[in-house]
């Protein structure tokens, strides 16, 4: 038989058992209920992730198809919550609140040019295989200093910038005006004349001037007098393709060279191109429509964009999109007017180069300025003498102003047109695109990074984010009702 204190022993382990028991029991039940609660957070932090994904999973699907471009719209997004986040959120009971917020517009310059330079870098060394760019630089260089391509027609003058002070000097305006006034008489003579009285020759001595000009020699002087005077054989094309002929009058020859010099400035800064120049021009070019695709032209270098679309069957309000990024102007017909001028004024400056890099043609304006000067010593009865070796230049001018306009209203509607068309080291085809390229290449890298945003969202009808942040508010009931707070941000995946 046990003795008391065996008993009061025993007694005392059996509490202890039950204490540590008791103890036992409250530490697994804190245990179990911080591992719930921690479910419930993990399931809940879950579905915050998972309708974050879901969210930023709504890539605008146009978006991405036409312009290969990755972000959300907020009028494309789905609702929240989504199915599976709303039967979690019944299963875990309790109130919840849910809140999105878009961030990083794709309007902005950099977010959208961070995303246009990464879908451009593997497509580009293709595109720029066989391009036209590299060439017209390198002529466009040398057009800087004609004595540097080796060539003697032009050793009088160190390059385009004196050949433009020359042709906008007092003595070459007042030839433009002699020319005028008694132009216009040789043309409306009525009878011809056989001979003249003597004419002062530019040191004011005389001379004789006796001397009749053949059938053909009037011919050619006549036809040279009408083609300075009239441009009513292209003013009917030009008009056709939606364009004032008077707006179209040329700048002057020194306009020409400075906004050529002003480009290679702009483009080439102190050395070679910024590649990411580069890109964004080739982006710009290369994904909307330009003056070409309204008349359709076949056999033109960039008929579809970088995603495979037509651009001649993109119904747009806007089919000058190209011009609109390169000279800021919506308005369609203005767009043509500045897009036909700038062209012509280019085309003008490089067919002056190619007339004065050609021996054989500056011979050939030589004879036909002393024909010229001839013609119109006869015509005003000895009176102006007109010095023919400035006139070959005013003659020279003329020709190329003839040819840069059917040089332009070929590019326009998608022909290719020679470089230089008196060089055959220089005999490569150009388009109507290689001149948009350089334009485009001009212009400031936010102002055409803020034009092609602009022709995105009214393409489109709506505008674009590239992140989003969600916010969720739970009222946990484990908790007795206490507030948790969650949020997730997200970023659209960049081009790869």
């Amino acid at each position: 038989m046990r003795t008391r204190r065996e008993q009061r022993c025993l007694g005392s382990i059996s509490l202890f058992l039950a204490l540590v028991l008791l103890a036992l029991i409250a530490c697994e039940w804190l245990f179990i209920r911080g591992s719930r609660q921690r479910d419930d957070e993990l399931r809940v932090r879950a579905l915050l992730a998972h309708e974050a994904d879901r969210q930023l999973a709504a890539y605008d699907s146009k978006l991405f198809e036409n312009y290969g471009l990755l972000a959300v719209s907020e009028t494309k997004l789905p609702s929240l919550p989504g199915p599976w986040a709303a039967r979690e959120m019944a299963a875990l009971g309790g109130r919840f609140t849910l809140e999105r917020e878009l961030s990083d517009p794709l309007s902005d310059p950099e977010v959208l040019g961070a995303q246009i330079r990464d879908y451009m870098e593997p497509l580009y060394p293709e595109l720029l295989r066989g391009s036209l760019i590299t060439d017209l630089l390198t002529v466009f260089r040398g057009l800087k200093d004609f004595r540097s391509l080796g060539t003697e027609a032009v050793s009088d003058f160190a390059g385009l910038g004196d050949f433009a002070a020359l042709m906008s000097s007092d003595v070459i305006q007042s030839l433009w005006l002699r020319i005028r006034d008694w132009g216009l008489r040789f043309l409306n003579r009525d009878a011809e004349p056989t001979d003249t009285s003597a004419a002062p020759d530019m040191d004011g001595e005389e001379q004789d001037t006796t001397v009749v000009l053949t059938e053909s020699e009037t011919a050619e002087a006549s036809d040279l007098l009408s083609r300075i005077f009239s441009l009513q054989g292209h003013s009917g094309t030009i008009a056709e393709l939606g364009v004032d002929p008077e707006a179209c009058g040329g700048s002057s020859f020194a306009d020409v060279a400075a906004l050529l010099e002003n480009s290679l400035e702009l483009i080439g800064g102190a050395g070679e191109l910024v590649p990411g120049r580069l890109l964004l021009a080739g982006y710009g070019l290369n994904m909307f429509s330009h003056w070409p695709h309204i008349h359709g032209a076949k056999d033109y270098p960039v008929e579809r964009s970088l995603r495979g679309k037509k651009l001649r069957s993109l119904e747009l309000e806007n089919r000058l999109e190209v011009e609109h990024l390169a000279f800021g102007i919506e308005n369609q017909a203005a767009a043509r007017v500045i897009s036909f001028a700038s062209v012509l004024t280019v085309r003008l400056a490089l067919n002056a180069s190619s007339h004065l890099l050609s021996p054989s043609q500056m011979a050939k304006h030589g004879r036909r300025a002393r024909l010229l000067s001839l013609a119109i010593l006869i015509a005003s009865a000895g009176e102006v003498y007109l010095d023919p070796e400035l006139l070959r230049y005013v003659v020279l001018l003329v020709e190329a102003q003839l040819e840069a306009l059917v040089d332009t209203e070929k590019l326009v509607r998608g022909q290719a047109v020679k470089l230089l068309p008196y060089q055959n080291r220089f005999g490569i085809d150009t388009h109507y695109s290689d001149y948009l390229y350089l334009f485009l290449l001009a212009v400031p890298e936010n102002f055409l990074l803020e034009r092609i945003a602009r022709r995105i969202e009214t393409n489109l009808g709506r505008s674009f984010h590239t992140a989003m942040s969600l916010s969720l508010g739970w009222l946990d009931p484990r908790r007795g009702g206490e507030p948790i707070y969650m949020s997730e941000e997200r970023r659209c995946h960049e081009r790869r």
